[in-house]
């Protein structure tokens, strides 16, 4: 990530010392968002096939009431977002900036003058949740009593007497559904966010976790899911390193 920052910092200031234009002045601020993008897509979607259990650890204090098993959300996916959403404010500053400035020259200036803040207010508005923890970097976490998937922007629950099966899904992109029964007087999900949906939330009472936002490949994600909702009296060990040797034994 640090060399696209860089390419898009020493973009920028060629852009400016060469031309003035704002407009490639704003160019150049989307040029590393859209690098990071690409980058973080590419990284996320070639997963490694092996069963690698590195991301697989013990909750934190902050993470749950209980003790249990984590396994956390990408930390590049979750900066290069950041990241992303800062050129995107940035250059839509830039652009407002530059339609006032030529307000009247022609008609792309004023549709620019008008639509670029809308750039503006979706970058304040969710930078504004992002500092206040309504979107913040989730994880998968299992304890004695069930799963919690603590998303970008939501929080789900499934106690282990509700689960059906563990699945996986392969389309529209990959992820592991954990099919669930309703549970009574327990709401499926929790929305932190007013400003930033996620599609898994209209799945409840099901969990949908998408393997690109997990730190864990998908078949390390799959297969510790699946081996404490097929075997209940595994479940004593979440929130003990003995759950965390099961998956790494060399540790």
């Amino acid at each position: 990530m640090a060399p696209f920052a860089a390419l898009g910092g020493a973009t920028f200031v060629a852009v400016l010392r060469g031309d003035p234009d704002p407009r490639a002045a704003m160019g150049a601020l989307l040029l590393p968002g859209t690098l990071i993008g690409a980058a973080l897509y590419a990284a996320r979607t070639v997963r490694p096939r092996r069963l690698d259990f590195r991301h697989v650890r013990q909750t934190r204090a902050e993470e749950s009431d209980l003790p249990g098993l984590a396994l956390p959300y990408s930390r590049p996916v979750a900066v290069g977002g950041v990241v992303m959403l800062a050129c995107l404010a940035a250059s839509s500053l830039v652009l407002t900036v530059d339609g006032w400035a030529r307000f009247g020259e022609d008609s792309r200036t004023i549709g620019a003058a008008f639509l670029a803040p809308i750039g503006i207010f979706a970058g304040v508005v969710l930078f504004g949740d992002i500092a206040r923890g309504r979107i913040r970097r989730g994880a998968v976490i299992l304890t004695a009593r069930g799963i919690r998937h603590t998303s970008w922007s939501a929080d789900a629950f499934v106690p282990w007497d509700a689960v059906v099966a563990v699945v996986p899904v392969t389309t529209p992109e990959r992820a592991v559904r954990v099919v669930a029964r309703p549970t009574p007087g327990a709401p499926p999900v929790t929305r932190r966010s007013r400003w930033w949906g996620q599609r898994e939330v209209k799945f409840a009472p099901h969990l949908l976790i998408s393997t690109l936002d997990v730190a864990a490949p998908p078949a390390v994600l799959l297969e510790v899911l699946d081996l404490y909702a097929r075997y209940p009296a595994l479940r004593a060990e979440l929130g003990t390193a003995a759950a965390v040797r099961r998956f790494t034994p060399h540790a």
